[in-house]
């Protein structure tokens, strides 16, 4: 695979323009002076040379985009738009996994490594997002239950740094967690039905 070239070892690629295109502005110009058709033959030994190398890099998918390439620098071009029109597909499915990705039936861990994972993926394909919109999605996809934890985290001048956003929310889980089970018995089978905490607070009382 040429991946590696583009997206590994960057020495590689700038080899490979290098090579591809700096010989390209130099290919011998095939005319009627017999001294220049020498040059021109070896040059375009050397070019389908580098042309079987780098379709030998590549897997059969990748092939059938290289149809009609006859020199070295059209398939070099190639790959690049191939490559180029994947990583734009990634990135957009990649952002909209981000935008879409809520809490739900997760875990508070679950949820906040998923966004990391994404944001990981995101970057690895060149589209980095920064820390403020990191944190937005994060507080975009908590329920209403959040809401003081989140008004927190907003009313800071600057954006927290990532960790501390999520020690928060963690914090605040455990908050619930431990709240949740130091309440009475009878209010905790309460707390199970969907009713207000008014109510609860009512029977509680009673």
């Amino acid at each position: 695979m040429i991946l590696p070239f583009l997206f590994g070892d960057n020495r590689w690629s700038q080899w490979l323009n290098h090579i591809v295109f700096n010989d390209l502005w130099q290919i011998p110009k095939f005319c009627c002076d017999f001294c220049q058709k020498p040059a021109y033959e070896i040059w375009e030994q050397q070019d389908q040379v580098l042309v079987t190398w780098l379709q030998s890099t590549l897997s059969t998918p990748i092939l059938s985009w290289m149809l009609g390439c006859v020199h070295s620098y059209e398939v070099w071009e190639c790959i690049h738009k191939y490559f180029h029109n994947q990583t734009k597909a990634t990135t957009r499915q990649l952002r909209t996994q981000l935008r879409s990705t809520t809490l739900g039936t997760k875990s508070m861990r679950e949820f906040l490594s998923h966004l990391r994972v994404i944001a990981d993926s995101l970057a690895s394909v060149g589209s980095p997002i920064m820390l403020q919109e990191h944190v937005s999605m994060i507080l975009e996809g908590l329920s209403s239950e959040y809401h003081s934890v989140i008004a927190i985290i907003e009313s800071k001048f600057e954006t927290q740094p990532l960790e501390q956003v999520e020690a928060l929310l963690l914090a605040h889980v455990a908050r619930l967690s431990s709240h949740l089970l130091n309440l009475p018995r009878s209010t905790s089978r309460t707390c199970k039905q969907p009713i207000s905490c008014t109510r609860i607070k009512i029977l509680w009382v009673s």
